[in-house]
């Protein structure tokens, strides 16, 4: 299994590396009426006391609580993406991903669990594409691989995945 505790740095740098990504945009490409003062990041393997757990900038108390909630719901129900069993109603968002670590290139003699969950920019779309690019770091994937492995296994991913003309502001995590 990988020590996430070994990759701190790297969910650091990749998960604010995306979040500065996402709020320098102009409105006019990335329209968000909110201000968005940090992330929180949790990258986990379930079943065991390996994990992270980073808060980027300044997130609210909100997100530091929703990042969490995301993981656990998507574990209690074994769920792939919390989008699954999201409810924004009832405040249950997506932003929780999971890949199966042998399903993946280099990781085949690896068995387990990886699930990463951000909360504190928008949950569908960016928290998504922020817990992918975190797993592709830590993994040494790439963005696409870890969106395969999610949805190969039934995990609800945002449009940004299969309508490459809507890609929009997500298209340099496809690069």
């Amino acid at each position: 299994m990988i020590d996430l505790n070994e990759k701190r740095q790297d969910i650091i740098a990749v998960a604010t590396e995306v979040f500065e990504k996402f709020v320098s945009m102009p409105k006019s490409v990335r329209p968000d009426d909110k201000e968005r003062t940090g992330i929180q990041v949790l990258v986990w393997e379930p079943g065991t006391r390996n994990l992270v757990m980073v808060s980027i900038k300044e997130p609210s108390e909100a997100a530091r609580f929703f990042a969490i909630e995301k993981a656990v719901r998507s574990h209690i129900l074994s769920n792939m993406s919390s989008a699954d069993s999201a409810h924004p109603s009832t405040m249950e968002f997506p932003g929780s991903l999971s890949i199966f670590l042998d399903e993946l290139s280099g990781h085949e003699d690896e068995e387990g669990l990886l699930r990463a969950s951000t909360s504190g920019l928008t949950a569908e779309e960016e928290d998504a594409a922020v817990s992918a690019a975190v797993l592709a770091k830590v993994t040494g994937n790439s963005f696409v691989e870890i969106c395969d492995n999610v949805n190969s296994y039934g995990g609800r991913l945002p449009y940004w995945y299969d309508d490459k003309d809507r890609r929009g502001y997500f298209k340099f995590l496809f690069e």
